[in-house]
């Protein structure tokens, strides 16, 4: 029997547009970070992941990356103003972030040797990846 009145489902539900929100702005804060240090600041990424500065090949590849990674601040800034409407930017984030755990722990199996790095960053994409799966906003607005 279900006792749950529409009152404490929209309270339900607007608890977990709050988290929503909260978890899309750190997502928006990492990735702005992340796009200074591989843009910005290319040899803090270089000392950070433990390697060397090869050619301008490399400096292309970490402009590149930070191009991508500030599409997906811009898609967690519009998806935190309004879930509902931007459900579709919220999954792709949680394609994205579950795609770069599974990069992590395939570079963990194969012995990067920088797990002081990778082991934090997997971590984190993986618990982004569950709060965005359990805080989806699959159902339509009640107010």
């Amino acid at each position: 029997m279900n006792t749950m009145t529409d009152s404490n489902i929209t309270t339900r539900i607007n608890w977990k547009i709050i988290v929503l929100r909260i978890v899309l702005g750190i997502i928006l804060l990492a990735n702005l970070l992340t796009i200074i240090s591989f843009s910005v600041d290319m040899d803090m990424a270089v000392k950070m992941y433990g390697g060397e500065m090869v050619d301008d090949l490399h400096r292309f590849s970490g402009a590149t990356l930070a191009a991508a990674v500030f599409s997906f601040s811009v898609a967690a800034a519009l998806a935190m103003s309004d879930p509902y409407e931007y459900r579709s930017l919220v999954l792709l984030l949680i394609i994205f972030h579950f795609m770069t755990v599974c990069v992590d722990v395939v570079l963990l199996l194969n012995g990067f040797n920088k797990s002081d790095v990778l082991l934090p960053q997997a971590i984190y994409d993986g618990l982004i990846t569950v709060t965005l799966l359990i805080c989806y906003p699959a159902t339509k607005r009640l107010v």
